[in-house]
């Protein structure tokens, strides 16, 4: 059974190692990856930043070809597909990186 699915999504930023940042309806929308928690990257947070949430970080910037910054090279697209059925306003409430 597939998801909601959104295709063809901008990638504006790898933020850290399970959140990315995409263009949807011409604004910049927070998306954290599902299945995925690593460990934090940014200082900023309550938790401490760690090795491993800084490995993690860069390796999401090396699968998406993103700059250390964590923006991409050159025009990358995403699809989004959501673990469930419900329209996508209600998809992406769940899953918003807030």
């Amino acid at each position: 059974m597939c998801g909601t699915r959104i295709e063809n999504l901008k990638l504006l930023k790898v933020v850290d190692g399970d959140t990315i940042k995409v263009e949807l309806n011409n604004e910049s929308e927070s998306l954290r990856l599902l299945a995925l928690d690593t460990e934090e990257s940014n200082r900023g947070s309550s938790k401490p930043v760690t090795n491993a949430g800084k490995l993690a970080s860069q390796w999401a910037k090396r699968f998406f070809d993103c700059d250390e910054d964590g923006f991409p090279r050159s025009d990358v697209r995403v699809t989004i597909e959501f673990d469930t059925q419900d329209s996508v306003e209600d998809s992406l409430k769940r899953h918003r990186g807030n």
